[in-house]
């Protein structure tokens, strides 16, 4: 029975009726919200069971997902989980392309035969595996979480591009929905001059209490910060087409007027609202208040040196990228530039770069970051925020990358700067290094030599890949058939056009590997940039760990990387984490990494250590 007409049948029907005869309910069609069950439980027999099944036409109209609700279990809100393949190897999940953790939903064995006079359709969506099984590939884009439950997310064919990451924005809107107090959501993906934008069109309960900074603060619990909408407009009533359904192109074109409680304070002078002006203008907002703080806004490491090169334009004085870690709002970063010289170097003085400073004297122990290839110390501003600021962080950029000079070419040499670094920045007592990606490499080394100097580290390794390890260990893959390698319609490439695509390839390319090969001094330039990810990829590619008795926790989103970890050093630990390669530093997938090196800093806070009192 579909949901709509349950929804109906269950307001109508007569108080004191129940069908007490009626044990199980089963579901079939829309999408099944929490907010049913409580209307089935009044119509049905108390203890009823209620069942939710997914599937599609070309699954031979056969389940792939089911979700069980019996009595006893928790009513949550917003759309119900698909729940678990309703068979063993019903059904699989394939990731999409380079989109945070989502996946298409590709039901495996029973399937339709094809579609009828669509040939080409027919080969996009049903294929064969190596093995002769049938598919058919849904569209269907979903997650699965921790329990191992499916979650519907969207479509395939709604992706959109929001800072370089494909994304389905139904995810986002279906986060809004959930939030109490929000009647009705749709989430929209804004064309800008940086690229699309997420858009919240909302409509709102009578609540005094709900604020957008409190709609924000929900909604980092649950999305990474690409997927939280920025602005949040506040509607009357959503425009409707003549069906009833939401006329999207109307939003599109409407005013985007961000949603504020109270109005934002005029600035305090021409500086003030300059910088407010620039960082609107970066973050593509129609206003940006002088106390807003521009990373709950969507600033990231990219919009962070957008930034700096547009603040330095405006005459006060340089404005390194990092300094948004440390000044978060258009207010800080111009008394920043008060005190700022005109004479002031325009590079970083060090690669130590402090977003939680040490306390002088005995104190918490402190974790030394090291970026992936190519990233800058704004990779760990959410990492550095979930730890809170009692806790001292410290990042080490690449040399030269900031500073004046030539960049470390190996993994070594990079280990052992790092090192005297680390002795001078934290001379005594217990450290943690924290190496993201090639960054993992350089602090498992740089803990060998500072265990060798008798001092006490302790390395956290995050998806740091091994290339010359997994070269060694995995064979060569068989071809896949044509029809399992057959794309989704979310990864089919575009038409090869090589009079477009190849000169401008061959130009970046070639720029990249002359900065390589001979970066020059500091600048902002992305492809200066892109060649110190070169040099860190490079030095990482035959690179093997030196085995030492250092405690390494490597905590991974790819079980390749715990698999090449293992046996390379001898005491590891391996936790897998949720996220992928990127978002993993990211809300709200960064609090599970804050929490385990929350509770190994704890731990040593607590021990005692010798080196404590040289």
């Amino acid at each position: 029975m579909p949901p709509t007409l349950l929804a109906q049948l269950a307001g109508r029907w007569p108080a004191g009726r129940r069908l007490e005869h009626v044990d199980e309910v089963h579901v079939f069609g829309d999408r099944l919200q929490w907010g049913i069950v409580p209307d089935l439980r009044r119509l049905c027999a108390p203890g009823a069971t209620i069942g939710s099944h997914y599937g599609s036409t070309e699954a031979a109209g056969i389940g792939i997902c089911s979700m069980m609700i019996g009595p006893d279990n928790e009513v949550g809100t917003g759309p119900i989980p698909l729940g678990r393949w309703s068979e063993p190897g019903r059904g699989r999940l394939e990731p999409v392309g380079d989109a945070d953790g989502l996946a298409e939903i590709v039901a495996v064995g029973k399937t339709a035969r094809g579609y009828w006079d669509d040939p080409a359709e027919e080969a996009v969506r049903f294929g064969r595996d190596p093995d002769g099984t049938r598919i058919v590939r849904t569209g269907d884009l979903a997650r699965i979480d921790e329990q191992g439950m499916i979650h519907l997310v969207g479509r395939a064919d709604d992706l959109v591009k929001i800072r370089g990451i494909r994304v389905e924005p139904a995810e986002a809107e279906a986060a809004l929905t959930a939030v109490p107090g929000i009647r009705e959501a749709v989430a929209l993906a804004h064309d800008g001059a940086r690229g699309a934008r997420l858009v919240g069109h909302l409509v709102l309960d009578d609540d005094p209490t709900l604020t957008p900074e409190s709609v924000r603060a929900t909604l980092a619990g649950r999305l990474p910060p690409h997927l939280i909408p920025s602005p949040l407009v506040v509607h009357d009533a959503l425009p409707l087409l003549p069906n009833r359904k939401i006329d999207r192109v109307a939003l599109r074109g409407a005013p985007v007027t961000p949603w504020r409680t109270t109005p934002p304070r005029a600035p305090a002078d021409d500086l003030e609202a300059d910088v407010a002006t620039l960082c609107a203008e970066v973050l593509e907002l129609d206003h940006v208040g002088p106390d807003d703080d521009l990373w709950t806004l969507g600033l990231d490491s990219l919009a962070a040196l957008a930034l700096a090169a547009e603040v330095s334009e405006l005459g006060w004085g340089p404005f390194d990228p990092s300094a948004p870690l440390r000044h978060v709002t258009a207010a800080a970063i111009a008394d920043w530039l008060r005190t700022t010289s005109d004479d002031d170097d325009p590079y970083l003085p060090s690669e130590v770069i402090p977003l939680h400073p040490a306390p002088p004297g005995p104190g918490p122990t402190p974790i030394v970051a090291l970026p992936g290839a190519g990233g800058t110390a704004t990779a760990f501003f959410w990492l550095a925020r979930a730890l809170g600021p009692d806790r001292p962080v410290t990042v080490i950029e690449a040399h030269g990358l900031h500073t004046p000079g030539r960049p470390d070419r190996t993994i070594a040499a990079a280990a052992r700067r790092t090192a005297d670094l680390v002795d001078a920045t934290h001379p005594t007592g217990p450290v943690v290094l924290l190496g993201h990606s090639a960054g993992g490499a350089i602090a498992h080394e740089t803990a060998v030599l500072l265990h060798a100097r008798s001092r006490d580290p302790h390395v956290v390794i995050l998806d740091t890949i091994l290339p010359a390890v997994l070269r060694a260990r995995t064979p060569t893959a068989a071809p896949a058939s044509p029809a399992a390698a057959t794309p989704s319609p979310a990864t089919r490439p575009r038409p090869f056009r090589p009079w477009r695509r190849i000169p401008r390839r061959l130009l970046d390319e070639t720029r990249v590997r002359l900065r390589a090969a001979h970066p020059g001094p500091p600048s902002r330039s992305l492809t200066r940039f892109r060649a110190f990810t070169r040099i860190g990829e490079r030095a990482l590619r035959d690179y093997q760990p030196t085995p030492a008795p250092v405690p390494v926790l490597c905590l991974h989103v790819d079980h390749r990387i715990r698999d090449a970890w293992t046996g390379a050093v001898p005491d590891l630990t391996c936790v897998a984490v949720p996220g992928d390669h990127r978002s993993l530093l990211r809300p709200p997938h960064v609090n599970a990494v804050a929490d385990h090196l929350h509770a190994l800093a704890t731990t040593l806070d607590r021990a005692p250590h010798p080196d404590a009192t040289r």
